[in-house]
């Protein structure tokens, strides 16, 4: 039998194909194996066949193993090598336009819009947020709502465990579980949600990182209303799992500037700094790009802040303008931290002359690390110059290492060993 031409699609559920109509029947996709009189559309390429040809099956077979597929004129493919959708009814239902149109229309009846504020909608799969509509596609847990309804979300409650994940949804807070539901999402909205991220709608040609979504695309590559992210080299993957670009002015395919949608990665909301906060110097004129500051006071006559740099510099404070800041992480803060607390031990022991750890005989210091003969807190004094040996407080000599200790008094300043 010839290639089908003419055969229309029915309903999609989430870009998959799951209803199509030809010569006045109507087929629905079977997860199973093809038989005899099914449409089947092929998935892979071999030979003369290209990917997305129809066919009706005349006949099926078995041999060495393998599960044949014969669509007739001498073409026979494997049973993985098509999708089959099988006869249902001789009246064919709405079409998938006249379908979209109706959901758009119900959309609009629920949100108090129609005519011109018409909204157009793509079905999401994921859990839903407060104020999103949510479309019923699978009804199960209650009888007050059924396939195809579309309702208001309430309130959302994830869960870890996915099956338990549910939302609320209008009228009268019914609970309904994340297998229920697709999300209804705007597609000419100013922000979409696409793998978890948020994007924002922007007028211009897209770029690395964008979400691009076409409307009046002609290409049997991409799906118009769904999300496709571009990569490093202005590449989408496409629905056979290929890269293809963005646009391609080519009548054949019609991915132009004009119907495609750009989206770009929203700008997180930041919240300003407030006294306390630390924050990194990412703008300055001092060359102090990468330090790390405190917020000292935000009631600044000539800048938006005064803050104090982790470590001290000449112990003063600075002004900052809020263009100048972002907010530190939180390793950046321990980091900038323990570096004060370096430079602050560098000067104590500068003060006395010497470098930090650098223990003399006669030096009073506290034990910080159980030495085996005493105990962390108890005092004792250094035997020899370097802190390998130590007396304890009956006169006994022990070996030691420096870092078991911290000075309490150095030898210099002791009136009682004069």
């Amino acid at each position: 039998m010839a290639k089908l031409m003419n055969v229309k699609t029915l309903d999609m559920v989430n870009g998959e194909i799951t209803k199509v109509e030809y010569d006045g029947a109507v087929y629905e996709k079977v997860d199973g194996k093809a038989q005899i009189g099914d449409l089947v559309t092929t998935i892979s390429s071999w030979g003369t066949i290209e990917v997305g040809e129809n066919y009706i099956v005349i006949d099926t077979r078995s041999h060495s193993g393998h599960d044949y597929v014969d669509v007739g004129n001498n073409i026979v493919g494997y049973q993985e090598d098509f999708v089959a959708y099988r006869k249902t009814s001789a009246n064919p239902t709405t079409s998938l336009d006249e379908r979209v149109s109706t959901l758009e229309q119900r959309v609009d009846s629920l949100e108090g819009k129609g005519g011109e504020q018409a909204v157009e909608y793509r079905e999401v799969k994921r859990e839903a947020k407060v104020g999103e509509l949510v479309k019923i596609v699978d009804a199960y847990y209650a009888d007050n709502y059924n396939n195809g309804d579309i309702r208001k979300v309430t309130a959302s409650n994830p869960e870890t465990n996915f099956e338990h994940a549910h939302v609320l949804i209008e009228p009268d807070d019914e609970f309904v579980l994340t297998k229920e539901y697709v999300v209804l999402e705007p597609i000419n909205a100013d922000t979409i949600t696409h793998e978890g991220a948020e994007y924002t709608l922007v007028d211009r040609k897209a770029q690395p990182g964008d979400v691009v979504v076409f409307t009046e695309a002609t290409s049997r590559y991409v799906t118009n209303g769904k999300p496709y992210l571009v990569d490093a080299y202005d590449l989408i993957i496409d629905d056979e799992d290929d890269e293809i670009s963005v646009y391609n002015n080519d009548s054949e395919y019609g991915r132009t500037p004009a119907n495609v949608k750009v989206y770009a990665p929203a700008t997180p909301k930041v919240e300003p700094l407030k006294v306390g906060d630390y924050a990194k110097i990412v703008h300055s004129v001092r060359g102090l790009e990468g330090t790390i500051v405190m917020i000292i006071s935000t009631d600044v006559p000539t800048h938006d802040y005064e803050v104090e740099h982790i470590p001290k510099i000449d112990d003063q404070l600075y002004g900052a303008d809020a263009y100048q800041l972002v907010r530190a992480t939180d390793e950046e803060i321990a980091e900038a931290k323990a570096e004060a607390e370096r430079k602050a031990e560098i000067a104590r022991w500068a003060k006395i002359g010497r470098k930090p750890n650098e223990f003399k005989k006669g030096d009073i210091v506290r034990v910080i690390e159980d030495t085996g003969a005493n105990e962390e807190g108890e005092i004792v004094i250094i035997a020899e110059d370097g802190a390998n040996v130590y007396f304890d407080e009956c006169g006994d000599k022990y070996g030691c290492r420096p870092h078991w200790f911290e000075l309490i008094a150095p030898a210099e300043s002791r009136f009682d060993d004069e």
